[in-house]
Parts: structure tokens; C-alpha cells; sequence
């Protein structure tokens, strides 16, 4: 806390100067209203909240903007140091995954693989068919190719279908005419990322090429204990022992435009380790490939005299994983070769599995915006979508299905050693996805009705928005989400919002079809998840440069999917499935404030993320009898219950520019559910809570003719900084990095 007061204190010293001046007097350099207007920062066009320009106040959804401007002042390294910064959103890296992990208004997806947030490229889907991209979308992605990033918190179905069901994220990247950019960042943890940003226009020919080069040793964190620990014995693991996060990445972005016509290409090509053992056990030999490949061919056209447009486009998306897993340590291994004796491992081999996969999507789509003279406008669009999962590969030198296998006629028990890597692709029950398919159909229609236009209301604007998709799958069945929205501004200064929408996410190929896995199983009995949301949001424009909005949220959530534990043939699994109801609520408070040489901004987040499904659970206790017991109405933990952001960006001079920022977060309690043990109930984690924690980020800007550098410092404080496992395996939860910097060297050609 001494920490965090320390912080506001600086913020606060760091504008006192201009918060102290009168508004009429001048500023010492000249002003760059036009850059850090309010209008610039605060009231950009949108198009993700109904798939057609508006401003941010009178968008039929609660959204956020962050642009170029923005995220180059705070000098992010990552999506995850911007999308902290959002109201709502709270990130953290999951020790299953060893991704960033992005909760919105506290729902996590199952698994915590972000599949529950539509996140698009320009427009285009990036979720696959066994998760959110987090791989190489959050984790990797350049920020500075970033021209701004379009934010709805709230459901999306109506419009985008599954996965756009707590949040979508539309990533817009840079297209400045005729300019050639350079960059080379260096950084802790010997990192360095190259880029190019080129963009040339010969007549009505432009193309745009962006390529980066990403390279980095990754922070080494000690971790004392985990998984093996817990399951197997001190002696039996590798613990304590670092965080691995070496990483290096090439992504490639290409766009050619031609009049009416533009073909994107997207490639990323990322190898990397995890920070811990995908089974939670202190691992350091691990490797995950992949490869994704998207191209894109869209055209547009005006008609009626340009009050109606009309865009089509075709897409094919290829990916490649192949995953190379040191399971459990060489210790773990030792204590399988005591249990089974006629087969040991040799000294210093460990617990491997080797699964890989390919998948591709593609369709076409085609969507239609009409406005009518008298003021309504309607967009409708109808698309078809092929996902096809291929080729699924297993190779382990050890049974890693967790229950007996037969290999050539021998029968293996779970971790027995094999005496080699074996290609379990073929054996029956070896492999550990199915290979399947789905087929999508999909239509929408939305109308906004400008009640000022078509009524006379007299207003700065008043509108109703309607809307309603409908996706048919061959595979689970249909969905249908409806919209509405009323968007009210009774003058230039206040503007309400009331939004009512559901959504749906369809489950993913992972959560139906995985099988023969120790950590966790497919379930093909899946329903979609679904949800129903009503928001509130109240804007107050106190002045040209200030603007003030407070939003109220409830989410319902039914047949939400999670893990749950099973018996088969007397062994314990896990698999997916719908386990009942959530209920998120709470409130956003978001401040900005625009003065003649910079901003500052202020965000606040109260949520609540309850399971109100009250299942009953059934056991037995020591003597055998059998025990009923309801689950109460729990917090699902693991969320913190505030989180709030304090920054600001401040002109020195014309050529020196400073950024201060501030992210806190809440405790972190711990699940309240309870579980039957010998008949008795029993909290799942007892464990103290994640203490809350500050990170303060400062980047100074230094900018000379063509030339930009920047000097960022990230956790300042050298916080303790631990993101939280909820699967209790790591004891004080996964560690982060303490301070650390990254410079940045730029020239625009």
C-alpha cells in the first residue's frame, strides 16, 4: 500500500503544474491540440459495435478506443501492457497455457484459453477451432503496427457470432501513405524485435508491407513449488526451479489495394517454451511451433447515390501446431521407474508427449449497409464457414493417457516408459484429438433507427438499434441472438446508453473432441455456452477536453463450460462439460482529461463473478453411508474484485514526451467452492488469497526530425508480481518479472 500511495503521489506532482494553471493561460511550448484533442483521443469513428461508422457516444455498445498515439506513448512491449489499461479487463498468464489469459468484467473461458473474446485482424476472425489466439495474437503480436484498437466489453453475437460472447477485439493496423518505417527495440531478458513498415501508392495501386523479427531469452522466476510436489513428493519433482519464457517470432502482414479490390495476407511463424509444464510440474524442455497463415480477397462498392455499400469477401485460414512437452521432470521419472521396474527410464530422460494437429477455416461472406432518406439505416449479411481439424499426430515416449494402453501387443500402465519415443498417431486410444469437421450458415440484420431524423425528437441524437443473427451448425444445432439498444444524447454534454444482448460460444474442438488426455478429456455432449447481458452507461462531456462515463453491467451465463472430475475403469480424469450458471455484475468508471500538452486518464472496475448453480453433490462418508449436500451460491475466485488505472502523458518540450501510468489490482481471493471429502464438506482451496499489486510503467520519448527513441521502465517498483493458479498445483501461484526496460530506436523514411 506504501507503494501504491508512493505512486499516486507522483501522478499527482507529475500534472500538478498544470492542473494549477489557469485555463486561459498559455502553455510554455506551442500546443498540439490537434493531436491530443479530445475529439482525437475520445470521439473516433468506431465500426465494431454495428459494423458501420459512428462515434464512440453514440455506439450501441459500451466501447474503448486506444490508438497508435496512446499505446507509442506508453511504450508497450505487449497487447497484454494495452489491454490492462482498459475498464474491465484484467490480464494474467495462466500456468496451464503459459499464455496471457484476458478476463473481461471477471469471466475467464474454460481453460483460460480465450475463446470466449472475438479477436479480429482488420476485421477478420483470428479465434481457432481449439481456442482464442493467444499464442500469437496477445502474446506476440507488434503493438507498433497497431493503428488503433477497437474494444467492445460486453456480448457480440449479434453480429460476430461464437466467441464474441464477453468481449470482442478488433486489432486495426497502420496504413500511412507513402512512408517507410525502421525500428529496432532491445530490452531485459536479452530481447530485441526488428521491424519494417512499409507503404508505397503508384496511381490506384497501394501496398502495404509490415514485417517483424521478435527474439527474447524470456524472465526467469522462481517457482517453489508445483504440481509433482503436490502429487508425487518433494524428491519427486524439480521444484524450485525457474520460469522458462524464451520465445522468437516472425509475423508478416502484407495488403495490396486496387480501386474496389484489396488482398490481405497475414503469416506468423512462433516458437517458443512455456513459463511452467503444461501438467503444472517445474518442466524447462518445452516447445510449442506453430505456424498460421491467413489471405483474404474483399471487394466493396458504393450504390443509390452512396447511401448504400455493399462488401464481399472470400478467406482461407491454414494453421500448424506441433507441440513438444516435457510433462514431468527426470526426478518424476525416477519415481516410475521404482514403480515399474522392468521398464526404467534411462538417467536424465524425462516424462515426454509430442502432440501436433493442423486446421484450416474457410467461406465467403457478403454484407449490405442501406441508409434510407428518412433516416434509417439497415446493414444485413449472410456468410458460410468450412473448419476442418487434420492430421492429428501423438508421439510420447511413455503412456501418457492415463489409463492402461496396449502398444504392439504389450500393455502399458499410465507414465510406464515405452524403452523410445513411439508415434502413438495410429495406435487405438493412443492418439489425442479425433480428426472432425463443421460447417457453419449464418445470417444477420440489423436496423438503426434515428429518431431525430425520422420524428423531428429534438436531441443532439436519440436512436434505436435492432438487430438479430442466427447461426445453423451441422454439429450442435442453431442459435439465435437478438440485440437492442437505445442510445439517447440529450445535448452536446450527456449522452445514455441501455443495451440489452445475448450471445453464444459453440464449444471448440479441444472441449468436444480431445481424448486419451491425462490432464483432460473432450466431452462430444456439449452445448453452447449462452448469455444474456443488460448495460447501463451514462456519458458526461464536462468540457471540450474532459469526458466522464460510469456503466452498470449483469451477465447471466447458462451451460457454461469448465472442467469437472470423473471416474473411469477406477482412475480420476477430467473432462469438459456445461456445469451450471455465472452471474457477473459490477461497474466501470472511466476518466479522461485532454489539456494543451497531453492527458490524463483514470479508470476504476467493481466486479462480482458468482456460480449460481446450487448443484447438489453426493458421497459417502467414513462409515459408508451416503451424503447429500447443495452447493451454495459461490465466488468463483481467482478475479479480482477492483482493479483501477491511473496515467498520464505529458510534453516536457516539442521534442521530449513523458508517459506515467499506474495498474492496480485487488486481492484475489481464492474459489469458495466446496467439495465432498469423505462425506464431508470441504473448501477446494483453502489457500491465502493472491495479495493485490501495483505495477507502475514510466516511458520518456525523445523526438528529433525522423529520428524517435524511447526509453519504457515496466514494474518500477519491482512488485511482487504473481499471476494466480487455480489449479492449486503452484503453491504462491505463477511469479512474473520484476522491473525491467526496453529502448526503442525508430526513423521514418
Amino acid at each position: 500500500m506504501k507503494r501504491l500511495l508512493s505512486a499516486l503521489a507522483c501522478l499527482v506532482c507529475f500534472h500538478a503544474p498544470i492542473l494549477a494553471q489557469p485555463s486561459s493561460s498559455a502553455p510554455p511550448v506551442p500546443p498540439k491540440k490537434s493531436e491530443l484533442s479530445l475529439e482525437a483521443l475520445l470521439n473516433l469513428k468506431v465500426s465494431i459495435a454495428s459494423r458501420m461508422e459512428q462515434d464512440v457516444s453514440e455506439a450501441p455498445s459500451i466501447v474503448s478506443v486506444i490508438t497508435a498515439q496512446e499505446i507509442e506513448n506508453m511504450g508497450a512491449r505487449t497487447l497484454e501492457d494495452v489491454l490492462r489499461t482498459v475498464p474491465g479487463f484484467d490480464t494474467f498468464i495462466d500456468p496451464s497455457i503459459s499464455s496471457v489469459t484476458i478476463a473481461v468484467r471477471g469471466v475467464v473461458a474454460a481453460e483460460a484459453r480465450n475463446n470466449n473474446i472475438k479477436f479480429l485482424l482488420n476485421g477478420h476472425a483470428h479465434n481457432w477451432m481449439t481456442g482464442g489466439p493467444h499464442h500469437y495474437l496477445i502474446d506476440h503480436f507488434p503493438v507498433d503496427t497497431i493503428d488503433r484498437l477497437e474494444i467492445i466489453r460486453g456480448p457480440g453475437s449479434a453480429l460476430y457470432g461464437t466467441s464474441a460472447f464477453v468481449g470482442v477485439v478488433n486489432i486495426i493496423t497502420k496504413q500511412t501513405l507513402d512512408t517507410t518505417t525502421v525500428s529496432l527495440k532491445g530490452g531485459s531478458f536479452s530481447s530485441v524485435r526488428g521491424s519494417v513498415n512499409h507503404n508505397a501508392r503508384k496511381g490506384d495501386l497501394i501496398f502495404d508491407l509490415k514485417a517483424t523479427y521478435y527474439d527474447t531469452d524470456g524472465a526467469e522466476e522462481l517457482v517453489d513449488s508445483d504440481s509433482a510436489v503436490v502429487n508425487f513428493g518433494e524428491p519427486f519433482s524439480a521444484a524450485p526451479n525457474d520460469t522458462t519464457r524464451e520465445a522468437e517470432s516472425f509475423v508478416l502482414q502484407t495488403t495490396l489495394e486496387y480501386q474496389n479490390w484489396q488482398f490481405d495476407f497475414f503469416h506468423t511463424n512462433l516458437e517458443r517454451n512455456f513459463a511452467i509444464g503444461l501438467a503444472g510440474a517445474s518442466t524447462d524442455e518445452n516447445t510449442l511451433e506453430m505456424k498460421a497463415y491467413s489471405a483474404q480477397l474483399s471487394y466493396k462498392r458504393s450504390f443509390a447515390d452512396e447511401r448504400g455499400e455493399i462488401k464481399a469477401r472470400v478467406y482461407y485460414d491454414f494453421f500448424e501446431f506441433f507441440q513438444a512437452l516435457e510433462l514431468f521432470p527426470e526426478e518424476t521419472a525416477g519415481l516410475f521407474s521404482l514403480l515399474y521396474p522392468d521398464s526404467p527410464y534411462p538417467e536424465g530422460e524425462s516424462i515426454l508427449g509430442q502432440p501436433g494437429v493442423d486446421f484450416a477455416h474457410f467461406g465467403p461472406e457478403i454484407d449490405i449497409t442501406y441508409e434510407t432518406e428518412s433516416g434509417i439505416t439497415y446493414h444485413s449479411g449472410l456468410l458460410y464457414k468450412h473448419a476442418e481439424l487434420m492430421d492429428p499426430i501423438h508421439y510420447a515416449n511413455n503412456n501418457v493417457t492415463g489409463v492402461p494402453l496396449d502398444v504392439n501387443g504389450t500393455t502399458f500402465f499410465p507414465f510406464q516408459y515405452f524403452g523410445s519415443l513411439v508415434n502413438l498417431t495410429d495406435v487405438p486410444a493412443g492418439n489425442w484429438i479425433l480428426e472432425e469437421d463443421r460447417s457453419i450458415v449464418a445470417a444477420y440484420v440489423q436496423g438503426v433507427f434515428n429518431f431525430v431524423d425520422l420524428f423531428q425528437v429534438p436531441a443532439e441524437s436519440f436512436a434505436l438499434t435492432l438487430g438479430v443473427r442466427h447461426d445453423d451448425y451441422d454439429d450442435f444445432g442453431t442459435s439465435t441472438n437478438p440485440r437492442g439498444g437505445v442510445v439517447w444524447s440529450p445535448n452536446e454534454h450527456i449522452f445514455l446508453k441501455l443495451l440489452y444482448g445475448t450471445a453464444f460460444r459453440a464449444p471448440d474442438f479441444n472441449e468436444l473432441y480431445q481424448i486419451n488426455n491425462p490432464v483432460i478429456r473432450g466431452n462430444p455432449n456439449l452445448d453452447p455456452e449462452e448469455l444474456k447481458t443488460a448495460e447501463f452507461q451514462i456519458g458526461f462531456k464536462i468540457s471540450q477536453d474532459a469526458l466522464i462515463t460510469a456503466s452498470y453491467f449483469k451477465t447471466d451465463i447458462d451451460n457454461a463450460i469448465q472442467d469437472v472430475t470423473f471416474v473411469e475403469d477406477g482412475v480420476v480424469l477430467e473432462r469438459f462439460d456445461n456445469i451450471g450458471s455465472l452471474e457477473s455484475e459490477g461497474g466501470e468508471l472511466d476518466v479522461k482529461y485532454v489539456h494543451d500538452r497531453g492527458y490524463i486518464y483514470f479508470n476504476f472496475t467493481l466486479q462480482e463473478v458468482t456460480n449460481t448453480t446450487r448443484a447438489t453433490l453426493t458421497g459417502t462418508d467414513a462409515d459408508g453411508n451416503e451424503v447429500r449436500f447443495q452447493q451454495p451460491v459461490f465466488d468463483v475466485g481467482y478475479i479480482p474484485e477492483t482493479i483501477f488505472n491511473l496515467g498520464s502523458y505529458f510534453e516536457v518540450t516539442e521534442t521530449i514526451g513523458w508517459n506515467l501510468s499506474l495498474n492496480h489490482t485487488g486481492e484475489r481471493d481464492r474459489t469458495e467452492e466446496v467439495g465432498l471429502v469423505d462425506g464431508v464438506p470441504t473448501a477446494m482451496d483453502p489457500r491465502e488469497p493472491t495479495p493485490e499489486r501495483t505495477l507502475v510503467n514510466s516511458a520518456v520519448s525523445l523526438r528529433m526530425g525522423n529520428w524517435r527513441a524511447k526509453l519504457a521502465g515496466f514494474n518500477l517498483l519491482d512488485e511482487d508480481h504473481r499471476d494466480p493458479d487455480a489449479s492449486a498445483s503452484i503453491a504462491n501461484d505463477l511469479p512474473r518479472e520484476g522491473t525491467t526496460f526496453q529502448i526503442t530506436l525508430s526513423y521514418d523514411f
